[in-house]
């Protein structure tokens, strides 16, 4: 059952036309993927913060259950 609809969907696809691509469009497209390749990454600032902040209690508290751990 599941090929036949397979073979029955496939046919269906196979038998729409094709759109013409459009120059207009096609240039479009072209110029906001190069302004976006371009253009310098932004930059994460918060996320970067956040993250480090994150790191640094982990180590933290990674460094105090060490000293506890062996009485230092």
């Amino acid at each position: 059952m599941n090929d036949d609809w397979t073979t029955m969907v496939e046919d269906v696809l196979a038998s729409l036309p094709r759109p013409n691509p459009d120059a207009v469009r096609s240039q479009r497209v072209r110029t906001r993927c190069h302004k976006k390749l371009t253009r310098p990454p932004r930059r994460r600032t918060v996320e970067a913060a956040v993250v480090g902040s994150f790191c640094a209690v982990y180590l933290w508290a990674l460094l105090l259950m060490a000293l506890r751990t062996h009485a230092l």
